[in-house]
């Protein structure tokens, strides 16, 4: 068969995205990539962590995501903490995980922050679904791997399988959670064991490596990264691979400026309106 012959005009050499970008260009072009903003336990810089009032804040804002931490009650109910005790974020003492819903559901969730907040509750997980069902995503940050069974069961039922992405104990649990609930998104975190101790060793591309691997035999969708393991290659050998890239702990102007220049995909923020003032200037 005869090859086409196409004729290029000066004009659109111009557009060839093979060219080399000075360092300039090249952040001028990043600053255009949208990147998703995910409240760290809601609104959690000015609002009680891991509340209703807190993720309505977010959703306020316009957070695209909102992250919480989920734990099992003794009698089996999905609460909305982080810490494997009430003692830091109520007016209780103890372990969550011996306590009934009913005696935790009297605790003063918001007094700790602010009195602006008394009275604020520990939610269930299906109190944070009708608040944000339609509004926003949420990212489940698993605590504790008895809560799965109940999580997808109340994920199915209130129809929020396309609004749910899980981290947390991944990818420990992503075997049962596929099984049992399909094709809920999941992205690997830090937690694992063997990645830690490469990263640990100063064996960074190692690490990613690593973690890459174990993405694509658990079918996840990407990685959940402390913004201290993140840079451009990190973000780099991801995005080769299809797998997306999600930062924690990105709190200030100036991190979020270097994670949109890294082109991460998504960062988790403890103040979603500074993010996104933020990125609202890099882009003006």
């Amino acid at each position: 068969m005869q090859r086409r012959k196409f004729l290029v005009s000066s004009g659109l050499l111009t557009t060839i995205p093979f060219m080399k970008f000075n360092n300039a260009r090249r952040k001028e072009i990043q600053c255009f990539k949208k990147i998703l903003i995910e409240a760290h336990r809601g609104n959690s810089k000015h609002a009680p962590e891991n509340t209703l009032a807190a993720f309505s804040e977010a959703i306020e804002i316009g957070a695209h995501r909102v992250e919480l931490d989920l734990r099992c009650s003794a009698d089996g109910k999905l609460v909305i903490l982080h810490d494997e005790t009430v003692d830091r974020t109520t007016n209780g003492s103890g372990m969550i995980s011996v306590m009934d819903y009913n005696y935790i559901k009297k605790l003063d969730a918001g007094s700790w922050k602010s009195s602006a907040y008394k009275g604020e509750k520990v939610p269930l997980l299906e109190e944070v679904y009708e608040l944000c069902r339609g509004r926003t995503m949420l990212n489940i940050d698993l605590k504790d791997i008895c809560a799965v069974p109940n999580l997808l069961k109340i994920t199915r039922d209130m129809k929020m399988e396309d609004a749910v992405v899980i981290t947390g104990k991944i990818p420990e649990c992503a075997n049962k959670i596929r099984k049992n609930s399909g094709y809920l998104p999941m992205f690997y975190d830090e937690g694992d064991g063997i990645f830690n101790q490469l990263l640990n060793s100063g064996q960074k591309t190692e690490a990613m490596r690593y973690a890459i691997r174990q993405a694509c035999y658990y079918g996840l969708q990407g990685f959940l990264f402390s913004i201290d393991f993140v840079d451009e290659e990190i973000v780099h050998q991801a995005h080769l691979h299809g797998l997306s890239v999600n930062v924690w702990d990105v709190n200030t102007p100036e991190q979020v400026e270097y994670i949109q220049v890294c082109g991460a995909d998504a960062l988790m923020t403890d103040d979603p309106g500074v993010a996104k003032e933020t990125l609202f200037q890099i882009i003006s």
